[in-house]
């Protein structure tokens, strides 16, 4: 399975970046997919890339972000550390030997063997075979060397360390425009590496490109230069790799292995960030932390916290408030209008009033019939912003707008927007929605998880599973759909809440949907940990 999606997965980004440069598809990859496949191989439940299947319910299962993304993640931190002409003729030579054939892991390490004088099979087998990633925790010592110690991540702390993998790291230290490149195979749990600069003010980077796919905590001496450099000028660190600082410390947070101090202080680095798929990630990343903050004390502190983050970002951009507008005049290039989108949202979610102001004028003028005035990059967004604000009258006009399209386009996009309506009593209007015609069948896992992610849906949509449980399954059916409706209650952090779902979850067993259902358990429990350990050390950083 994995050698035909991994594959295909990779192979059409690298495609595209090699017709398009321009696009910055890696950067997107990381976003999409990388970030993805780590997100899920953090935690216990899940599964190797190469998966013995014991019964028909599992296949369905596999189906997921570790046989896709993991697995094309995988193939492009291979490609990096051999090289791109030596990996080209491994393909080469793969291809063309079991052309019309059924092949297996082992003949895909073999071909690219053959030009490089690595034992590929050697170096990947633990990648594909086991389930996890590496953690490399770097030190500096006395002798100018830096120890790298890798563990096995996870988001629970008391998982049992088993990380034998043998790293491939791309590393190197940058003056200016000179770069000095190095790369070693590592596999001892401790390891050094010869400092490979002595001047302090260089930028080192242990994951060139961010393809390496390991997590790493940076010492904090190093990680303060970064900030510096990234905040003086954020093109001296590529795109890729900033993303790969970002997605570092939000996961290292997420598993309670760096204090919020320490992600708040890198994000001071992405005032002047100009690229729209960082961006995406960092807000994605502050509304995830938002709504583990929601029900806490602490909740109206991050909220400021952030808002005035958001709305220094947006003036550092464009200057006064006055300039804050719904249209791309002075916005040409496609990822500078994604960049803005993505703001006007986060800014609407931190209730920027001279935005959601403009916002509510205009989608009046939308429902009036001016609908070509709207650029289509800012429809999201623009709808976003009115579903933030929760009026019954404005949910009601766009519920008209949903029935009444012709296009699917749009009426995917309405119907996004009516999950995160800020209303409880349209929210439980639109759950009852799911069992009727007027959605369809193979929309009912997104309204139903859409809804679970407003920070008012979640309880209400995990009654309204339970309540109409078995219709619920009977419209799913067995395939995907029902795999990802069993990780609704995903976001609870109680304990109450985890020995609800669990026996819940036991008196109605769901064998095409049991590791999704372990997965939402273990999500629970998480959750429950991380709350524990960081409102006190949220309190003091904010």
């Amino acid at each position: 399975l994995w050698l035909n999606e991994s594959f295909a997965s990779w192979m059409g980004d690298k495609a595209i970046s090699n017709i398009h440069p321009e696009w910055d598809v890696w950067t997107k990859f990381i976003l999409d997919d990388t970030n993805r496949a780590f997100e899920l191989d953090g935690l216990d439940n899940s599964h190797p890339i190469e998966q013995a299947v014991d019964n028909p319910d599992e296949i369905g299962q596999l189906f997921d972000a570790i046989s896709y993304s993991k697995g094309a993640s995988l193939i492009r931190m291979l490609e990096n550390y051999l090289g791109e002409s030596i990996f080209q003729k491994g393909i080469q030579i793969y291809i063309k030997e079991h052309a019309y054939k059924n092949t297996t892991t082992d003949d895909l390490w073999n071909a690219l063997s053959i030009n490089s004088d690595i034992n590929v099979k050697n170096l990947m087998d633990n990648w594909t075979k086991k389930t996890g990633f590496p953690l490399i925790e770097l030190t500096k010592n006395d002798n100018n060397e830096y120890e790298l110690n890798q563990t096995k991540f996870s988001f629970n702390e008391n998982f049992e360390n088993q990380s034998d993998w043998i790293i491939p790291i791309k590393y190197y230290s940058k003056t200016n425009n000179e770069k000095i490149e190095n790369s070693k195979l590592i596999s001892n749990i401790s390891n050094k590496l010869n400092e490979i600069s002595k001047k302090p003010s260089d930028i080192t980077i242990f994951n060139e490109n961010s393809a390496g796919f390991y997590k790493i905590i940076y010492p904090e001496n190093l990680l303060k230069n970064l900030i510096s450099k990234m905040t003086a000028n954020i093109n001296a660190i590529p795109s890729e790799e900033r993303l790969g600082l970002l997605s570092d410390a939000y996961i290292l947070l997420k598993a309670n292995k760096i204090s919020p101090k320490y992600y708040l202080n890198l994000l001071t680095a992405f005032v002047t960030e100009n690229n729209p798929y960082i961006w995406k990630y960092l807000c994605s990343s502050l509304r995830s932390i938002d709504l583990k903050l929601h029900e806490t004390m602490i909740y109206k502190n991050y909220f400021s916290y952030i808002s005035e983050f958001l709305n220094n970002v947006y003036l550092e951009r464009l200057g006064t408030d006055s300039e804050i507008a719904w249209d791309f005049k002075n916005t040409t290039s496609e990822t500078e209008q994604l960049t803005k989108a993505t703001l006007l949202e986060n800014l609407s979610y931190y209730q920027n009033k001279d935005i959601t102001t403009k916002a509510k004028s205009i989608f009046n003028n939308y429902h009036s019939g001016n609908k070509e005035k709207i650029h289509p990059n800012l429809k999201r967004p623009l709808f976003l912003s009115v579903a933030y604000e929760g009026q019954s009258s404005n949910f009601d006009k766009m519920w008209k707008l949903y029935l009444e399209s012709d296009s699917q386009e749009e009426k995917s996009l309405y119907l996004g927007s009516l999950t995160q309506f800020n209303n409880s009593e349209k929210i439980s209007f639109l759950l009852n929605q799911v069992l009727t015609n007027n959605i369809r069948k193979h929309d009912i896992a997104s309204v139903m998880l859409g809804i679970a992610n407003n920070k008012i849906g979640h309880e209400l949509s995990w009654n309204f599973l339970k309540e109409n449980w078995n219709k619920i399954i009977e419209l799913c059916g067995d395939g995907f759909q029902v795999n990802y409706v069993v990780t609704l209650p995903s976001r609870f952090q109680t304990k109450n809440s985890y020995q609800e779902v669990n026996n819940f979850y036991n008196e109605n067993p769901l064998s095409a949907a049991s590791m999704s259902i372990q997965q939402t358990l273990e999500r629970i429990q998480n959750n429950i940990t991380w709350i524990d350990t960081n409102l006190d050390n949220f309190k003091k950083s904010l």
